[in-house]
């Protein structure tokens, strides 16, 4: 029983390890339904940015809103690969992809599964879709000044974000690493560190919550959130490897 005690004591007294503190679960990386929901609201979104990107009106002659049939059908026209694709084949079947996808955002919502695919294969669908309506864009104007003051008190960093000063260590530095990166955020799971989630909580997409564990909340951009990435580990590679 004394052997079992200084084995747990030592284990909490353990400083957090420079490798990577999250282990992928069976299944987490699945898509739900209410994943694939998320991706036909922002399917929506993406091609009025799209259009309006492009140069098209989003209002029809009656002053209303175009819907997306019609953003579809003028977009057919405006192929941003034509150097490449002069026949403008590929350009078409992206645009009849984006049609037949469109057909099924009412089944979706509304949980009317007849002849839908399954739930996997549609979300790659508009995972795909919504990944090639991403116009380039430029940062719009956040520096790592934006983060700053962030120092190191002993193995903790502190860094301030929107107002609030957070400290991080090495396990934190990862975890908030994972989801600030939108190829893997929320597809693990952590076992050690804070747990962090980032999450869309507006309806325009604009802005990235983030929750960090034991500490207040706050909001960037996806700009800010690939800064505040990069700032952070470069300031643990500094720290750990003195590069």
């Amino acid at each position: 029983m004394i052997d079992f005690i200084k084995k747990m004591l030592n284990k909490s007294e353990r400083k957090p390890s420079f490798c990577s503190s999250f282990v992928e679960l069976p299944g987490y990386g699945k898509p739900s339904v209410e994943d694939l929901k998320l991706e036909v609201v922002l399917f929506e979104k993406r091609v009025k940015d799209y259009a309006s990107h492009q140069g098209i009106s989003l209002q029809n002659s009656n002053s209303e809103n175009k819907n997306v049939y019609g953003l579809l059908n003028e977009l057919k026209d405006l192929n941003p690969y034509a150097d490449i694709d002069t026949e403008n084949q590929k350009w078409h079947n992206h645009i009849e992809e984006l049609h037949e996808l469109r057909k099924f955002r009412n089944k979706i919502i509304h949980i009317d599964h007849t002849d839908l695919p399954c739930v996997e294969d549609l979300y790659l669908r508009y995972k795909s879709a919504n990944q090639l309506l991403i116009p380039f864009r430029l940062n719009g104007g956040c520096t790592v000044s934006n983060f700053k003051p962030i120092k190191w008190i002993g193995e903790t960093l502190e860094i301030l974000i929107n107002g609030s000063i957070y400290h991080l260590d090495y396990a934190d530095i990862d975890n908030l690493s994972i989801q600030l990166h939108p190829a893997s955020r929320g597809a693990v799971y952590y076992k050690s560190g804070k747990q962090v989630v980032v999450k869309i909580t507006d309806y325009d997409y604009t802005n990235l919550t983030v929750f960090i564990e034991d500490c207040p909340s706050f909001q960037i951009t996806e700009d800010e959130a690939a800064i505040l990435d990069d700032l952070i580990l470069s300031a643990k590679g500094e720290k750990v490897y003195g590069a």
